[in-house]
């Protein structure tokens, strides 16, 4: 895989792409040894004040560094001096791996100063950025990284001050992992530095539209300006813009004061939560802002990894996070949030008494006691019910929903409703000093309750999936449909009853908009008014199936060109283990399924679930209008023809959700032969008849256009060795 160059030094960050910088006559020191150690090999750029090159290190060999060398013009400039011997200071100071590492200095024999320094192979990230926004897991992984980087400059009291898209590297640590590099410490403030100040040391210094109020206005500056510099950074990495696009430092001065635009009004899929929290570190004032780089990368990481999988945040439990006054402790809890269905219908009385009788049912189950004797256990009412959070093991509060649901068949005038999730909580210190929960742990299991009915116990997928694993609960788990929950979220939602506990009935809000009751008021017009309707109907029209259409393309991921976007319509032939970004747009709100069908063991047909997978979109098929999804493809060293199907439908498929969920179990392979066997013929039943495809060559795209409610398309994507 190849990557671009992407060469390191103060105020001069240089991509080359594709073809290698020419080595010019006059590089002399191409083919020098500096130091007895550093071969300079070739010129990788030319910046402000300084030439850099690639070069060998000969005693550890094979390894690169970057040698980047002051010209001479540069040694008259005081300020370009100094700033040259405070990017060493600063980068000797700080020993991060999200800081790139300095090897070495010292001066050439005509006396100009160098700097060995980390050669990164990777990308920058403003070749990462796209109109749209990037993905919300890339995001999050990155501004966690940053997050972690820039705090421990700050420990030794560095701060970037020149904080941007630019100066993040992504440096390819295997072919799945990356890991954040921040350079170009070249305008750093060192607190108590050696370095003498110079005589512009007064000058404003930064990237506008990057820069803080305070850093604007050459006010004392503190950690919080890169921190105010890292949100614009995400606000951009998930918009595709910055917040403010000024053309001076006045007019952005104005405008910081006025307030920017919700992300989300951008791109309305992001995590409401996403909104308060880049606000929080884009405050006008500096003391509004986080107290640390690390807080504000590892919150934003939790809202945007979502509520499926908790296991993936950085979020350490028990270390407090400072937001809006509140000490925040973020912890995975196991969440049972349940409700009384018509409490406010109840007279005054009626409901102090059915509440108290709920509550006795609760504190005398087992899992209750067990956990509130362990410190294991907060339990918060809610008006028309409670809400339990378990920090415990990952069963508990799906055994208290059991026991509470046999105790409710000795109480029927309890009709209850539960909801059950795990997930992300913080522990909060309200203004009585109590510790009460928040956060999207509990949110989501609230949301899940809402979607049943009196007696449902329902649950949501992330609980789902782990449960399935165990043969207890395996068989009393029925999934029911992907749905849509307050602010747009995706959850898959479960079932969970058998003949003594739950209800197994499908939820009303569930249903199809179409129930019992309209079909019987409509066989009732039309026998009443059926022979006239008969007589003067006008000639029947068959109706017109809907329209779907869909567009798709790749994106190499192994040969990234000076941040253009390198595409291609999917019809041309690779080279064998070239890597892509598979990615697809639909043009209207659907489900969508990806499957890789190769041959398998024996000849058999083998089915791999790309999409959706429990990393992409929150395990949900359910594509929004021009949503970007985005699948990794790797294609292996030996020639051949990989056949992918794509399956889009203007909604769930049911069967198929569920088998690509249990495919969670098998590393996404459905090797279950009954449940081959349904998709083989799920595929042959919609493949027929083929959807309309149209090469766009000057786009570099494919368009797919079906009628009817789904239609199944095979893309055959052909990798030769060449």
């Amino acid at each position: 895989m190849d990557y671009s160059d992407n060469i390191l030094g103060g105020s001069d960050t240089v991509l080359i792409g594709g073809a290698k910088a020419a080595t010019a006559p006059e590089d002399v020191l191409i083919g020098i040894r500096l130091d007895d150690r550093f071969l300079i090999e070739r010129k990788l750029g030319r910046g402000s004040y300084g030439t850099v090159y690639l070069a060998s290190d000969e005693k550890l060999r094979p390894r690169k560094v970057v040698v980047k060398v002051m010209r001479g013009e540069s040694l008259q400039n005081e300020w370009a001096l100094r700033t040259f011997e405070r990017e060493i200071e600063a980068l000797i100071k700080i020993d991060h791996p999200g800081v790139v590492g300095v090897f070495d200095t010292g001066k050439i024999p005509d006396g100009k100063p160098y700097i060995v320094m980390e050669y990164v192979d990777g990308v920058s990230l403003r070749s990462l950025i796209t109109p749209e926004g990037m993905q919300f897991e890339q995001v999050a992984r990155i501004v966690r990284e940053m997050g972690s980087a820039l705090s421990a400059a700050h420990r030794v009291k560095v701060w970037h001050r020149d904080l941007k898209p630019e100066n993040v590297m992504l440096k390819r640590l295997n072919e799945v992992d990356q890991q954040v590099k921040i350079i170009d410490f070249g305008v750093a403030k060192v607190t108590n530095s050696l370095i003498p100040l110079s005589t512009a040391q007064g000058q404003i210094v930064g990237t506008i539209g990057y820069m803080s109020p305070e850093q604007l206005s050459s006010q004392e500056l503190t950690p919080a300006t890169d921190i105010y510099s890292m949100g614009v950074v995400a606000y951009e990495m998930l918009t595709g813009r910055i917040p403010i696009d000024p053309v001076s430092a006045f007019q952005i001065l104005d405008l910081q004061r006025l307030g920017i635009s919700k992300p989300t009004e951008f791109r309305p899929d992001l995590p409401p939560a996403v909104d308060s929290i880049i606000f929080k570190a884009l405050s006008f004032e500096p003391r509004d802002r986080y107290e640390s780089a690390r807080d504000f990368g590892d919150l934003l990481s939790t809202a945007l990894l979502g509520k499926d999988e908790p296991n993936e945040v950085n979020a350490k439990p028990g270390r407090p996070i400072e937001v809006g006054g509140a000490t925040l402790y973020p912890e995975v809890a196991h969440v049972l949030f349940m409700d009384l269905v018509g409490y406010s219908r109840l007279m005054l009385d009626d409901q102090r008494d059915r509440i108290h009788e709920l509550q006795e049912i609760v504190r005398h189950t087992n899992a209750f006691k067990d956990a509130e004797l362990a410190g294991k256990l907060l339990s918060l009412p809610t008006g028309d019910g409670m809400a339990l959070s378990f920090f415990s093991d990952p069963e508990t509060h799906v055994r208290c929903a059991v026991e509470i649901g046999k105790a409710l068949r000795e109480h029927p005038k309890l009709k209850l409703r539960i909801g059950i999730n795990t997930g992300l909580v913080y522990r909060i210190n309200d203004i009585n000093e109590n510790l009460n929960v928040n956060g999207g742990g509990i949110n989501l299991a609230q949301r899940v309750m809402d979607c049943g009915d009196a007696g449902h116990i329902l649950l949501s997928g992330n609980v789902a999936v782990q449960l399935r694993e165990l043969r207890l609960w395996k068989e009393n788990l029925h999934y029911l449909r992907t749905v849509k929950v307050k602010h747009g979220e995706q959850v898959d939602i479960w079932n969970l009853y058998n003949q003594q506990i739950g209800n197994s009935e499908i939820p009303s809000k569930l249903r199809p908009r179409w129930g019992r009751l309209w079909l019987i008021a409509t066989a009732a017009l039309v026998l009443m008014i059926g022979g006239l309707v008969w007589a003067l109907r006008p000639p029947v029209r068959p109706p017109v199936p809907p329209e779907l259409v869909l567009t798709y393309f790749l994106m190499p991921t192994d040969r990234i060109n000076a941040g253009s976007e390198e595409r291609f319509a999917g019809n041309e032939i690779f080279r064998n283990g070239s890597k892509f970004t598979f990615v697809l747009i639909p043009e209207r709100t659907g489900s969508l399924y990806l499957l890789d069908r190769g041959s398998g063991r024996n000849g058999r047909p083998a089915l791999n679930v790309l999409f959706p997978t429990l990393k992409k979109n929150n395990g949900s098929s359910v594509a929004a209008a021009n949503q970007r999804l985005e699948v990794g493809i790797h294609f292996d060293d030996y020639s051949g023809d990989e056949n992918l199907s794509i399956i889009w439908s203007s909604q769930t498929v049911p069967e198929l959700d569920e088998i690509f969920h249990a495919a969670a179990t098998t590393d996404w392979e459905i090797k279950n032969q009954d449940q081959i066997k349904i998709v083989t013929e799920f595929l042959n039943q919609h493949q027929s008849p083929p959807p309309k495809v149209e090469i766009d060559s000057n786009k570099k795209q494919t368009t797919v256009n079906g009628q009817g409610d789904t239609f199944m398309s095979t893309v055959v994507l052909k990798h030769r060795d060449f």
